[in-house]
């Protein structure tokens, strides 16, 4: 009963180990930061353009926003599928 008891404690130890390890590789990993940072860059160049294509021309104004309707009336009428 008592080596079962050692061995688990083994076991726990060993687990709990790799289980430090594995966290402390993923909080120093930063390879995919890069590709978060130009996603965010991305992102503010396109709400950028939209902004200034809103300001200077209503018409395109008039069209995102019959787009923004359609696309939550789609999301309305498909809801509980």
């Amino acid at each position: 009963m008592k080596k079962k008891l050692n061995d688990m404690g083994l076991r726990i130890h060993a687990a709990m180990t790799a289980c430090r390890w594995r966290v402390a590789h993923y909080l120093k990993d930063q390879t995919g930061a890069g590709a978060v940072e130009y996603a965010m860059i991305v992102a503010v160049v396109v709400l950028g353009l939209v902004a200034a294509a809103t300001l200077m021309f209503p018409t395109l104004k008039q069209f995102f926003q019959d787009v923004a309707k359609a696309v939550a009336d789609f999301f309305k009428a498909h809801k509980g599928t």
